[in-house]
């Protein structure tokens, strides 16, 4: 199948227009090589999204040592991800070694153009930053141990029902296996509108998707949500359809 990834761009930058201009979307499939990203490399504050790279972080440092994560990490690290505790994820950012220890996981990821900030909410990403996340997570053999692998994918596939949202939108029948993680807040900056993002992977047996869509100056998190969802659905759509 051949997919004309200029054209799915340009459709995906029309319906961003249409939604008010302020979203990006990127989408990589890691079987086939087929990828699109619009708007990729705009930055974004990442709310919960970066509790992935948070918990990841964690786990790579504590390879370097020779362990796992501890059953106390591995319990907060669960708590992060699969309920976005903000406590929990808050002291995992302080194990990671904070600001400097997110920018050291962060550069590790692939993630090059992600800016920690000491408020780990307000870390600004990219799509495009998120989608090598996500790949650098999923990667066989890669960054992460296949037990540390396992545990963050594993939470990743189990987040509560009122956070799957986003990613999972666009899971057909096919998909054997669905990983997402949320993050959404009212932003001070932009007079309480609201900043909606998801990041995660769908798998079938043909395809490995990573998707990320970050959002902001929504109405309310429900409109975000729709907005993060149509485009989400839309490139996932689009992308595995011949024309």
């Amino acid at each position: 199948m051949t997919v004309d990834t200029a054209g799915v761009a340009k459709a995906l930058q029309q319906r961003i227009t249409k939604l008010g201009g302020h979203a990006s979307i990127a989408a990589t499939d890691r079987v086939s090589g087929v990828s699109v990203s619009v708007r990729g490399t705009t930055a974004y504050q990442c709310a919960s999204i970066i509790k992935v790279s948070i918990v990841a972080g964690l786990m790579m440092k504590r390879q370097n040592a020779g362990e796992l994560l501890s059953a106390a990490e591995r319990q907060l690290a669960k708590l992060a991800i699969e309920q976005s505790d903000n406590g929990t994820a808050s002291q995992l950012f302080q194990l990671l070694g904070g600001v400097d220890g997110l920018a050291w996981a962060a550069s590790r990821l692939g993630a090059t153009g992600t800016r920690p900030a000491a408020s780990w909410g307000m870390t600004t990403t990219t799509a495009d930053d998120q989608v090598a996340v996500l790949k650098a997570v999923s990667q066989t053999d890669g960054l992460l141990s296949r037990t540390h692998q396992n545990l963050l994918l594993g939470w990743m596939a189990n987040v509560i029902a009122s956070q799957d949202f986003g990613v999972p939108a666009a899971a057909s029948d096919d998909a054997t296996a669905v990983y997402v993680k949320d993050g959404w807040f009212d932003r001070d900056d932009q007079g309480g509108l609201w900043q909606v993002n998801t990041i995660g992977r769908i798998v079938s047996p043909s395809a490995d998707w990573v998707i990320a869509c970050l959002s902001d100056r929504n109405s309310t998190t429900e409109a975000g949500i729709a907005v993060v969802e149509e485009l989400v659905v839309a490139a996932h759509n689009m992308l595995t359809r011949a024309p």
